[in-house]
């Protein structure tokens, strides 16, 4: 396991980790332990396609509202899987 030192940490966030860890029964560490994880994993989470993609490609200079300059003009067409 790999280990984290958090420093300069405002003595607020400590008290406010101090009473969440009392609590739920359990050490400082493992209370921050426990906030890392659930967040980081729920980040992950929502962390869908449509977001990497629009990361990706969020910049190319699509303007919205505007439509695909090479369908200007053309209608577009449900395909037929017929």
């Amino acid at each position: 396991m790999s280990q984290l030192l958090v420093r300069n940490l405002l003595p607020s966030i400590k008290e406010i980790l101090r009473v969440r860890a009392m609590q739920h029964g359990v050490s400082m560490e493992a209370e921050a332990r426990d906030i890392l994880c659930k967040e980081l994993m729920r980040k992950e989470a929502t962390n869908t396609l449509s977001q990497q993609v629009t990361r990706l490609f969020g910049r190319t200079g699509f303007v919205k509202g505007e439509g695909i300059a090479e369908l200007k003009g053309h209608a577009i067409q449900p395909v037929s899987f017929e």
